[in-house]
């Protein structure tokens, strides 16, 4: 049964209408009685209009207006409030609707919170790995203990609260100027295994404002690019040097110190030949997983080969060398007519495809060189 029908009323529907009868008399209401300089009363009349609507639209809000009213929901602190001046009229209340009414064609909500504060913060690949405790001293605004935000003190004449100056807030003397902070020791926690952009939260712990709820202060985590590892997920990849040595007989050592300071040996199986560029796997040795750091992903291992030095190679018997190693690969078949002698010289693989982006950039600038006028002259 509903008690009160005041709201149906000012949107012209009654207690048993749709949510879509509500809208649409919604929208027809303000467009009727849409703030006018030309109509004074029109913003008032607006903002009971929107009010209204603001209840009657919301399902929950609607359910406990029809049990207990107005009155009952502000007394049970169960709805926003209504407008000063309307809810005198009506009920001789001094509740307050959560809107901000100003010359725009809507109506604005007062925000259930105040604004988050998010702030980039970088951590290093070890940090992510073994877990981390980070003790900081913050800053905030924070809303004045004296007179609660209000800017002035209690009693029948309002005067400027003297702890923040009637602004509201504390004010706290600097060499640089009067501003508005708190200090406050604080600690996060980087957990093991947390993934890069990961977001820390401190409920409530952002800027004050009066009559709002503080924001929350949230760290996002930016992880750095490591040294001599790379994650993906829970992955690691990395790469090590192996002499030519080791590639054709094998090897049991060390092949890294990982990022809790372990080293981790690893030996080749007898017999195998491991050529440029092959990937191992490390099982269990990537990062620990999120939330079971007892758990890890893998790590993945590229062994590059390290070719000895021309000074190495003049130490030793080259013919000797040349009968142990594998014989050189025979000349090709069947043997090309004409055969040209080309020159032997090192380079780098950056270098490859200059000619073709110097041809283009030249291709390019000649179009421009070209008078735009001829061309048109000529098509």
């Amino acid at each position: 049964m509903v008690v009160d029908t005041t709201l149906y009323d000012l949107l012209g529907v009654s207690s048993r209408a749709t949510e879509d009868e509500i809208r649409k008399a919604y929208r027809k209401k303000a467009i009727q009685h849409h703030p006018n300089p030309d109509k004074p009363d029109a913003a008032k009349d607006f903002q009971e209009i929107a009010a209204a609507y603001e209840i009657l639209s919301d399902p929950d809000s609607r359910a406990a207006y029809d049990r207990l009213g107005v009155e009952g929901m502000a007394q049970s602190n169960g709805a926003p409030t209504m407008d000063e001046d309307f809810m005198e009229n009506l009920f001789g209340g001094g509740i307050r609707f959560g809107f901000d009414f100003g010359t725009g064609a809507g109506a604005r909500r007062r925000p259930s919170k105040g604004e988050d504060s998010v702030i980039p913060y970088d951590v290093t690949l070890e940090d992510l790995y073994n877990g981390k405790s980070v003790k900081m001293v913050m800053e905030r605004e924070v809303v004045c203990s004296i007179c609660k935000g209000s800017g002035g003190r209690s009693g029948a004449k309002q005067k400027p609260c003297i702890k923040c100056d009637g602004k509201g807030r504390s004010i706290v003397h600097t060499q640089g100027g009067r501003t508005v902070k708190e200090k406050k020791r604080q600690e996060i926690f980087i957990e093991k295994g947390m993934p890069n952009g990961h977001r820390i939260i401190l409920q409530g712990q952002g800027d004050e404002e009066p009559e709002v709820p503080p924001g929350d202060v949230i760290f996002v985590l930016q992880a750095q690019q490591h040294a001599s590892f790379e994650r993906s997920g829970n992955d690691l990849l990395t790469k090590v040097r192996i002499t030519l040595s080791e590639a054709l007989l094998g090897f049991s050592r060390v092949l890294i110190t990982h990022m809790d300071g372990r080293g981790v040996r690893v030996s080749s199986p007898p017999g195998k030949i491991i050529r440029p560029s092959e990937t191992i796997i490390l099982r269990g040795e990537g990062m620990p997983i999120y939330k079971q750091s007892d758990e890890k992903g893998d790590l993945f291992v590229v062994l590059e080969l390290e070719m000895p030095s021309e000074q190495w190679l003049k130490t030793i018997d080259v013919a000797a060398l040349a009968n142990l190693l594998p014989p050189k690969k025979p000349e090709l078949l069947p043997t090309p007519s004409v055969i040209d002698e080309a020159r032997f010289e090192r380079s780098d693989i950056s270098a490859f495809g200059l000619d073709d982006e110097d041809a283009w950039e030249d291709e390019e600038n000649d179009q421009f060189d070209d008078d735009p006028i001829d061309q048109c002259r000529h098509q």
